[in-house]
């Protein structure tokens, strides 16, 4: 996923561009600001691969701005004005947007931009990546690694550390965690935080939020919960371990949630499957319920504080 960031001090036109953004697959929406000096601060401190910029706007022009983080994300410029044309493509932007443009216009500039970064992609040194496996230059060598041998990858500014499964030391190179996180297949390996990348299928216990690993805790932060959250949905009735406290009031049992999932199967500590319901919490936590403490064996999904009554 592309992520992008929207600049506009017009609140149509930055209501479109919104529009576009989230009905194109391939962009995630991390950022939408009508005030540019917000939006440097928010580009600097985050992880941005494309502004989406109008140029005449007050205090920071769009090329102002784009001279500011110049090295940093791809810029593509929108504006009604075509005499800053010139000066958008000295600043070595990917692509001069005329308002009002149509879809199929942006979804041109949006593909140019994929082009342009897959093309740097394969431009890094160090790491070359198959199918099933990688080869990452580690020290004074080049090693091959699997991706089922994967457990977690950790950020450091330019370097990453590989932790795998069955070594005790991570591999380390030199490289960003968001230049590996493009060269991984996303359908196996979720970015959870700004710090972290996990290894799907090692995803086993989850505690407050949290991916636990042994002694390890990954949270999981709101960037990154909604498509976490998916994850578990597509998971179904897979078998996942979960650690959670049941409470109880008398003989009802409360429950105060944003999202109730269908029915999942849970590995319990004794090696016995229960069937159980999976709440989301206001928290962005997860509280497990077995079902045989509730009456009704199925729950419609998006209720609400619902009362279930212990059997």
């Amino acid at each position: 996923m592309i992520r992008v960031v929207a600049i506009d001090d017009e609140p149509l036109a930055l209501q479109l561009v919104k529009g576009y953004v989230e009905k194109t697959p391939s962009l995630e929406l991390v950022g939408v600001f009508d005030n540019p000096v917000d939006a440097v601060a928010f580009i600097q401190s985050s992880e941005v691969d494309l502004v989406l910029l109008d140029i005449q706007m007050p205090d920071l022009t769009g090329t102002e701005l784009a001279r500011v983080i110049s090295g940093g994300p791809k810029v593509i410029f929108t504006t009604a004005y075509e005499k800053y044309a010139l000066e958008g493509f000295r600043l070595d932007a990917v692509d001069y947007l005329l308002k009002p443009f149509s879809y199929a216009e942006f979804l041109k500039a949006i593909q140019k931009a994929e082009r342009l970064m897959a093309q740097e992609r394969n431009r890094l040194p160090g790491l070359e990546v198959s199918n099933d496996f990688l080869f990452i230059k580690s020290e004074s060598r080049i090693r091959r690694i699997n991706f089922s041998e994967i457990r977690y990858i950790e950020g450091l500014k330019d370097y990453v550390k590989i932790w795998l499964r069955e070594e005790k030391k991570p591999v380390l190179s030199l490289s960003t965690l968001k230049a590996l996180e493009a060269r991984l297949p996303g359908d196996r390996f979720m970015r959870v935080h700004r710090s972290f990348i996990v290894n799907l299928e090692t995803v086993k216990v989850i505690e407050r939020g949290r991916i636990v690993y042994g002694e390890v805790r990954i949270p999981v932060t709101d960037q990154y919960i909604e498509n976490f959250r998916k994850f578990l949905d597509r998971r179904g009735n897979a078998l996942i371990t979960l650690r959670a406290s049941l409470s109880s009031s008398g003989s009802t049992l409360l429950v105060t949630s944003t999202r109730v999932t269908s029915p999942v199967l849970l590995t319990t500590n004794l090696r016995k499957t229960v069937p159980c319901i999976l709440f989301w919490t206001a928290s962005g936590g997860y509280t497990i319920f077995p079902m045989i403490y509730l009456r009704s064996a199925s729950v419609p999904p998006g209720n609400e504080g619902i009362s279930w009554t212990i059997t």
